[in-house]
């Protein structure tokens, strides 16, 4: 059992992080907390990296399925449930039989660069059948392999609380980057986010293989 299987993280969840409330964001004390850290040199690039990153893919994702399926309500649906549907998968699989620390690793670059390098209207060209098929291979793969980088990174956190914190405000950023999609085309946002998850994994691997008990606390 991994890590992440058995909760690892030394700091505790608090009741207040989670989501309650008549619509109220119980997260965003965490992330306020997270800001303040960061005046004492406490940043958490990864998951910062990480929340910019999968908001933006999750924005290219809902925008791509649109326009292959046509911009419904339905389609907005099936797409955000098909992509919540991918991370609770990744997070069963990393807990129940982890994924490999390399395949996590080398699993967002490769997905991501077999998206921007596929024909923009290579979907439009299929059969509904093989439409499907090919939409969740080139959207939600990606997806996939983004939420078991996350767990890898989560279960080495110290600081959960400040982990969360950094991965909402990364999520924010990455929400408001998704207006750039008005003035650049999709494939130049999945730029945008191979370009924040090869840092965030940079970085992830050189702490990994500077504090070595870390990784191996994970991977046992």
């Amino acid at each position: 059992m991994s890590a992440w299987g058995r909760n690892e993280c030394r700091e505790p969840l608090d009741e207040g992080q989670r989501v309650e409330g008549d619509g109220g964001c119980a997260l965003a004390p965490v992330a306020l907390e997270a800001v303040d850290d960061a005046g004492h040199g406490g940043i958490d690039i990864e998951m910062f990296l990480f929340g910019v990153a999968f908001l933006l893919l999750e924005t290219r994702s809902v925008t791509a399925m649109s326009l292959a399926w046509g911009a419904t309500w339905f389609t907005s649906a099936v797409v955000f449930a098909a992509i919540l549907t991918m991370v609770l998968i990744a997070t069963v699989a990393m807990v129940w039989r982890p994924i490999p620390w390399l395949a996590s690793l080398l699993g967002p670059v490769l997905s991501l660069v077999a998206v921007i390098l596929a024909p923009t209207g290579v979907l439009l060209d299929l059969e509904p059948p093989a439409r499907m098929l090919a939409s969740i291979a080139l959207v939600h793969t990606p997806v996939f392999f983004a939420s078991t980088c996350f767990a890898l990174r989560f279960a080495e956190c110290v600081r959960p609380r400040l982990a969360f914190g950094w991965d909402l405000l990364g999520a924010v950023a990455g929400g408001l980057g998704g207006f750039l999609s008005m003035a650049i085309d999709l494939k130049a946002l999945l730029y945008i986010v191979l370009a924040a998850y090869l840092v965030g994994l940079w970085s992830l691997r050189t702490r990994r293989t500077a504090s070595p008990s870390a990784a191996a606390a994970v991977e046992t």
